[in-house]
């Protein structure tokens, strides 16, 4: 199964003011970026122009006003230019922070890193899993998953794993 996530919008490229803080540019794209667990985050532009000197091989971070609000795209990579009516453009991102603007995702400190994985018991441990046959020959199926676990990355910053297994305990 994978996670899917699909945001149309108007995209910028960070611009500094007169007091050198970052903002929002004043040039928009149109694009689309799409993210699946297999390709990761993929943004696609369509210029007027038929190239934009501002769209270069690295770019740090895009912003974007989507349909899902504000997104932030960082550490992209130019993977595709294509020019018709227009220039297309196709970069992949390391990483997508949902709900707001980070013009320096890299200076970002989280103190807390968390993630839920699930089924992964299934596949790893298979003594997580006890099959039961009563008098009457109804099977039942237990599945006990693993304790949460805490993990100390550095000093700061600890990641916490959670671990879900998918529906209620079944009996035929």
């Amino acid at each position: 199964m994978t996670n899917t996530r699909k945001y149309k919008g108007k995209w910028f490229l960070v611009d500094f003011d007169v007091d050198n803080k970052p903002t929002r540019g004043s040039e928009a794209f149109d694009g689309v970026l799409k993210f699946d667990s297999f390709d990761g985050a993929v943004l696609t532009l369509r210029c007027r122009d038929i190239v934009s000197a501002k769209l270069t091989e690295r770019v740090d971070v895009f912003l974007g006003e989507t349909d899902k609000g504000q997104v932030t795209l960082y550490s992209c990579l130019n993977v595709g230019h294509g020019i018709g009516r227009g220039s297309t453009y196709r970069y992949t991102g390391d990483f997508v922070f949902e709900g707001g603007f980070l013009y320096d995702p890299s200076a970002s400190l989280f103190s807390t890193l968390y993630s839920e994985l699930h089924n992964l018991s299934e596949w790893v441990d298979k003594s997580t899993i006890k099959i039961s046959r009563d008098e009457d020959n109804n099977v039942t199926i237990k599945i006990d998953k693993p304790d949460s676990l805490k993990i100390r990355i550095d000093d700061p910053t600890l990641l916490k794993l959670r671990f879900f297994s998918e529906g209620p305990e079944h009996t035929y």
